[in-house]
C-alpha cells in the first residue's frame, strides 16, 4: 500500500487472496465451495459458517496449480482433483487419502499430452467415468 503515489510502499502482511482458476460447490447443506488456486493446490472450504469462514476451516485437497475440483456424485466422500498437464488426483475426505489416478498411455500408443490447464469432465451416464481432455479423449 502506498499512501504517497508510489514513493514509498507500507508490505501488507497476510492478505486473504487467492486466484481461482475453477470453482465447483457440493450438495451439502449448507454447501462446500471447491477449486483450484494459482500455485497453491487445491481447495475445500464451508460457503459460510457462525461468525464467517475463516481461513483454518479450508482443507488442501489437490497439489500444484490446482484447476478443476469437484465431487464425485454417488460418493460424498470422494473429491477430484486436476493439476497441470492433465494429472489427476483422488481425494478421500475422512481418511485424507491421496490417489494419482491420471492416464496412462497403451503399452504400444504414443505419449500422453495434455494442455496446461486441460478440460475435465464427469460422464453424464457413469459415476465411476471421468473424461480428461488430450491429444486423445
Amino acid at each position: 500500500r502506498s499512501a504517497d503515489r508510489g514513493r514509498s510502499w507500507f508490505f501488507l502482511r497476510n492478505l486473504p487472496l487467492s486466484q481461482f482458476y475453477h470453482v465447483s460447490f457440493d450438495m451439502e447443506r449448507p454447501y462446500n465451495v471447491m477449486g483450484g488456486l494459482q500455485d497453491n493446490g487445491s481447495w475445500v472450504g464451508p460457503s459460510q459458517a457462525p461468525g464467517g469462514v475463516t481461513n483454518a476451516m479450508w482443507k488442501s485437497v489437490g497439489v500444484g496449480d490446482g484447476f478443476y475440483v469437484f465431487q464425485h456424485p454417488a460418493d460424498r466422500d470422494t473429491i477430484y482433483s486436476q493439476y497441470q498437464g492433465g494429472k489427476l488426483l483422488r481425494f478421500h475426505k475422512p481418511t485424507g487419502e491421496i490417489k494419482y489416478i491420471a492416464p496412462k498411455p497403451g503399452a504400444s500408443g504414443p505419449p500422453l499430452r495434455f494442455h496446461w490447464n486441460a478440460g475435465v469432465a464427469m460422464s453424464p451416464t457413469d459415476p465411476n467415468v471421468l473424461y480428461i481432455g488430450g491429444q486423445f479423449l
